[in-house]
């Protein structure tokens, strides 16, 4: 026995008599309980999502203005027909639904709740209409068969952990709406080979990047200021970073063991640089610097994982770096 609850909403109210005989032909009880405003589902929901031919669209038109949808979790191979009117998904509405294949939601969708598709590991496509504006964090967490996602362009923040653990997905396209990328919200992605942040994107958070072992190349915008600590851990296919010269602070571990790193630019605006920033970049011999003077000690962000590295620094700068622990010999002055 499986409970399954609806929001009936103002004018909505009178559609609850048909809607209860509509039901109870499909074998369905249902029960309305006017002091909550719901109506309770109470029978096999597979009695409403299968045919005789297979699973069926499940599609309730008009009934809610909020859509919350509990049924029976691991149930292979359905799908759901959001219907009109819905404003909102629900927190958790379809979590651990690892049979659903696909979701239809109509374009008046504006929000999508909290871990809204979390687990839904037999997700393998779905289209977010232009009308949403808020995803929720943890909202496609470890939907492992997601292989491409288009967030739409009045989106202005990717929450966090939004679609950590998505190892299938392959393409993402952020909009220029997007300001912050919120913590962890791409870490295990191993499946991205690729990532184009947006121009509009002040902060890269913590984690955000972690575990992407697939990603090759990254643009870090002029318009961030912070890159979080840990953002691109264990990010082993990346050889070459730019860091753009708005840069202020970049966390610490930030690109620990990305052991595909051969070079590295940091630009005099970064005045924080955590510490183990680039421990384990064991190819990394290339570091392009341009402070006048380090804001850092030798050895707690910059000490080498490889005897072969150097770095180039501002003509006249060496003994700045000397007194900073830097080896000399290790300093190369560009040409002024």
């Amino acid at each position: 026995m499986t409970n399954d609850t609806s929001t009936l909403n103002g004018s909505l109210l009178e559609m609850k008599d048909q809607l209860i005989y509509e039901l109870a032909q499909k074998g369905v009880t249902a029960n309305y309980d006017s002091s909550t405003g719901l109506l309770g589902l109470i029978d096999k929901i597979e009695d409403i999502e299968q045919g005789g031919g297979g699973p069926e669209i499940v599609s309730f038109d008009n009934l809610t203005t909020e859509f919350n949808y509990t049924r029976k979790r691991g149930d292979d191979g359905f799908s759901v027909d959001i219907p009109n009117g819905v404003t909102s998904i629900g927190n958790n509405c379809f979590q651990n639904c690892t049979g659903l294949t696909s979701v239809t939601i109509p374009s008046g969708v504006t929000s999508i709740g909290i871990y809204c598709f979390s687990d839904c590991s037999g997700l393998t496509n779905i289209t977010i209409p232009s009308s949403v504006t808020s995803i929720g964090s943890n909202c496609f967490q470890n939907c492992t068969g997601l292989t491409s996602v288009t967030i739409p362009s009045g989106v202005t923040s990717i929450g966090i952990y939004c679609f950590s653990g998505c190892s299938g997905l392959t393409n993402i396209t952020i909009p220029s709406s997007v300001t912050s990328l919120g913590s962890s919200c791409f870490n295990g992605c191993t499946g991205l080979t690729s990532v184009t942040i947006p121009s509009g994107v002040t902060s890269i958070g913590s984690n955000c990047f972690q575990n992407c072992t697939g990603l090759t190349s990254v643009t870090i915008p002029s318009g961030v200021t912070s890159i979080g600590s840990n953002c691109f851990y264990a990010c082993s296919g990346l050889t070459s970073v730019t860091i753009p010269s708005g840069v202020t602070s970049i966390g610490s571990n930030c690109f620990r063991n990305c052991k595909g790193l051969t070079s590295i630019t940091i630009p005099s605006s970064v005045t924080t640089l955590g510490n183990y920033c680039f421990g384990g970049c064991t190819k990394l011999v290339d570091y392009q610097l341009y402070w006048e003077t380090p804001p850092v000690t030798w050895s707690s962000s910059l000490m080498p994982n490889n005897t072969d590295t150097y770095f180039t620094i501002p003509n006249g700068t060496t003994a700045n770096y000397t007194a900073k622990g830097f080896p000399s010999d290790k300093l190369i002055e560009r040409s002024a």
